[in-house]
C-alpha cells in the first residue's frame, strides 16, 4: 500500500539528444513521402522494442519565406511524421512530442533543411540504482506499472513506486539526487504546474525517507514540505527526512538550514543538527546529530579476502546504527539496508572477486540520524580455502514426544542445516535445534564462507510413547422407548505402534448396571504442544442387557495440566448389533499421563 506522494518542481538539465531518424520533406509540402516510409520503421521498431523511449518530433524548413510562415510549415511538418507513427505503426501519440523549430541556419542546403529529426526525449531524471520492489509508472500507460531495467529515464508525470523494505534512488542530471525509502511514491510534474495556486507544498511526504543532495541553483531554492505532523521551510544541500510508522516527522540537516512547524511552535535547524516530531505535538528542541562511524580497511589495502573483515570505528554513545551495502555491477546497486548494533557483524557478500562499497550512519535515541561515513569501496576476493567443515560433537536429547534437542559443535561461522532447520554457529561453534519428527534419519550439512560442505546424517532412536488414563463420565442408552443414563468408570492404556499411531485398550466399569465391555481402540494422537486432539477410529464391543454394540467414532481433547499429566474430555458412540433402534453414546473426563 502506498503511503507517501512527492510533487516536484525543479528546473532540470538534460543531457545531449540522440537522433534515431529523419524525414525529408519536397518544397512546400508537409506530405510524408512514400520513400521515407522505412526510416520510420525503423524508428517503430526502437520504440516497441523499448516502451520507456519517449521522442521528440523536431520540424525544420528552408530560409524561403517569413519566419511565422516557416513555423506553421514546420509543426504541419512534425505533426506528419507523428502522425505516420501512430497511424501506420501503432506508436502510443503520447510517447511523441511535437516541437517547431523552423528555418534550419546550419543546414547545407535547402533540401536537406527541408526536414523533421525524431530525436530521444530529453530525460527529467533517471532511476539509477533500486533494490527489492521497485515500479515505474509512465504517464502515458496510467494503469501499467513496469519494473525497472538499468538507468531508467523518467520524464514529466512518471510515478515511481518502492514497497516495504525498498530502496530508489533518483538522479536529476547535474542537480543532485533523491532517495525513496519504503512505502513512497514519487510523482514529478514539470515547471508551468508549479504556477498553479493549489498545489502549496514541493513535497508531501506521507511515510518513508526523503535524501536530498543537491548542487548549483536546486541548492538555493527552498523547498516547502509537509508531513502528517509538521510543516519544513528547507534550504539545505545535504539533508535527510523521514515520516516512520507512528507518524513521528525526523528532520536531520547536515549542510544549510530549515525551519519546522508544528502545533504553532517554530524550531529553527542549521547544519549538524535535528529534531523530531510526534504526531500531534510540538517539535522537540534541536539536537546535535550524532557522528557517523568511520570504516577502516585492512591493511591489505582496497582488497579484502574472504576471511577477513572491515573494522569500524564507533562514535560516541550510539548503540544503533545504520548499513548499506552496495554492490558494483554497471553502477553500485544497493544489497543490504539494515540497522545492526555496535558488535561484529559478518557479511557473506553474494558473489566474490567484485567490487563492493560500504557506508554507515548512527542513529541517536531519538531516531534521528547523521549523515552517512565516506563510502568505503573496496574488492572483495575468494582466497578459498578447500578444506571441508567439521563437525567435533553431537549430542541428542528427548523434548517431549516426536521432539528432540539436537546440539551441534563445529567450526565457528558456519551455517549448519539440519534437516529444514538452517542456522549459524557462533563464537562459541555450538548450536541447538528443537527437531520435531517422527523419522530415525535426518540429513545434515555444514557450509563454510567459501561454500565448501560436509554432510552426515543423525540417527534418531526411536522410543515407544505409552498413555494411561484414568476417567469417569456417563453412558447414555439411545432406545426407542426411552433413553438411559449410566454413570461409568474407565482404565484406557494405549501405546505407540508408528509415529501417531496408537493401539489400545480400555475396560468400563457401570456403577448403577451389569452391563460389560471390553474395548479395543486404534486412535491418532499428533502431540504436538500443551493441548492436542486424538481421533478414535475404532472400538470393541459393549454388552447391556443382551444386546451388543460395536464401537464408532470418538474423539478427545488433551489439555497439559503439568509435566506429562493432562486432562481429557472425550465423546464416543457405538451401534447395537441386535436392534437397529439401539446405540450408546459416552461423555467422560479423564485425567492421563504420558509415559516416554
Amino acid at each position: 500500500m502506498l503511503a507517501g506522494t512527492l510533487f516536484f518542481a525543479i528546473i532540470l538539465f538534460s543531457p545531449a539528444s540522440k537522433l534515431l531518424g529523419r524525414v525529408y520533406f519536397s518544397e512546400s509540402s508537409s506530405a510524408v513521402d512514400s520513400t521515407q516510409l522505412g526510416t520510420l520503421k525503423k524508428v517503430a521498431q526502437i520504440l516497441k522494442r523499448d516502451s520507456t523511449i519517449i521522442v521528440d518530433c523536431l520540424g525544420y524548413t528552408d530560409q524561403s519565406g517569413s519566419l511565422r510562415t516557416n513555423r506553421v510549415m514546420a509543426r504541419k511538418r512534425a505533426e506528419a511524421v507523428k502522425w505516420v507513427l501512430t497511424r501506420n505503426f501503432g506508436i502510443s501519440p503520447e510517447r511523441i512530442f511535437v516541437i517547431a523549430y523552423g528555418p534550419d541556419l546550419n543546414a547545407s542546403s535547402p533540401d536537406s533543411a527541408r526536414r523533421t529529426d525524431i530525436v530521444i526525449h530529453k530525460p527529467d531524471a533517471i532511476l539509477t540504482d533500486y533494490q527489492h520492489r521497485v515500479l515505474i509508472q509512465p504517464f502515458y500507460y496510467p494503469m501499467l506499472w513496469l519494473r525497472p531495467h538499468g538507468e531508467d529515464p523518467l520524464y514529466g508525470y512518471y510515478r515511481v513506486k518502492t514497497g516495504k523494505l525498498s530502496l530508489a534512488r533518483v538522479s536529476f542530471p547535474e542537480k543532485g539526487t533523491l532517495v525513496l525509502g519504503s512505502d513512497a511514491l514519487l510523482i514529478i510534474y514539470g515547471k508551468l504546474y508549479r504556477k498553479k495556486k493549489h498545489i502549496d507544498n514541493d513535497i508531501d511526504l506521507l511515510t518513508g525517507k526523503l535524501m536530498t543532495l543537491l548542487q548549483g541553483k536546486a541548492q538555493t531554492r527552498e523547498l516547502a514540505i509537509k508531513t502528517p505532523g509538521a510543516k519544513i521551510k528547507l534550504n539545505a544541500s545535504r539533508s535527510k527526512i523521514g515520516v516512520d510508522r507512528k507518524k513521528t516527522t525526523l528532520v536531520s540537516i547536515f549542510e544549510g538550514y530549515a525551519e519546522v512547524m508544528a502545533r504553532g511552535k517554530k524550531v529553527s535547524l542549521k547544519s549538524g543538527e535535528g529534531t523530531y516530531v510526534i504526531y500531534g505535538k510540538k517539535p522537540s528542541p534541536p539536537h546535535r546529530l550524532p557522528k557517523a562511524p568511520e570504516i577502516i580497511l585492512p591493511d591489505s589495502g582496497d582488497t579484502v579476502y574472504a576471511a577477513n573483515s572491515l573494522k569500524i570505528r564507533w562514535h560516541g554513545s550510539t548503540q544503533k546504527y545504520r548499513l548499506q551495502i552496495f554492490k558494483k555491477d554497471t553502477s553500485f546497486e544497493i544489497i543490504l539496508d539494515t540497522t545492526v548494533a555496535d558488535s561484529e557483524y559478518r557479511l557473506h557478500p553474494p558473489a566474490y572477486n567484485t567490487y563492493y562499497m560500504v557506508k554507515m550512519a548512527s542513529i541517536d535515541s531519538t531516531g534521528l540520524e547523521s549523515e552517512t561515513s565516506l563510502p568505503c569501496v573496496f574488492y572483495v576476493a575468494t582466497q578459498r580455502d578447500t578444506t571441508p567443515p567439521q563437525i567435533f560433537g553431537v549430542e541428542i536429547k528427548k523434548h517431549g514426544y516426536a521432539r528432540y534437542l539436537v546440539k551441534i559443535k563445529s567450526e565457528p561461522g558456519v551455517t549448519v542445516y539440519v534437516g529444514n532447520h538452517v542456522v549459524e554457529t557462533g563464537n562459541d561453534s555450538t548450536v541447538e535445534v528443537v527437531l520435531k519428527t517422527t523419522e530415525k534419519v535426518i540429513p545434515l550439512k555444514i557450509k563454510d564462507e567459501y561454500g565448501n560442505t560436509a554432510h552426515d546424517t543423525l540417527l534418531i532412536q526411536y522410543r515407544r510413547s505409552h498413555i494411561l488414563s484414568l476417567g469417569a463420565g456417563i453412558l447414555k442408552v439411545h432406545d426407542d422407548k426411552r433413553d438411559s443414563y449410566l454413570s461409568m468408570m474407565e482404565l484406557n492404556y494405549r501405546f505407540n505402534i508408528y509415529k501417531s499411531l496408537f493401539l489400545g485398550g480400555k475396560i468400563e466399569y457401570m456403577l448403577n448396571s451389569e452391563s460389560k465391555s471390553g474395548i479395543l481402540s486404534l486412535s491418532y494422537i499428533p502431540v504436538t504442544g500443551s493441548v492436542f486432539p486424538e481421533f478414535l477410529f475404532s472400538y470393541g464391543l459393549v454388552i447391556d442387557n443382551g444386546h451388543y454394540y460395536i464401537g464408532g467414532p470418538g474423539v478427545a481433547i488433551h489439555v497439559h495440566v503439568f509435566h506429562r499429566f493432562s486432562l481429557s474430555p472425550a465423546l464416543n458412540f457405538y451401534s447395537s448389533w441386535n436392534s437397529s433402534n439401539r446405540g450408546l453414546s459416552t461423555a467422560s473426563l479423564s485425567f492421563s499421563y504420558l509415559i516416554r
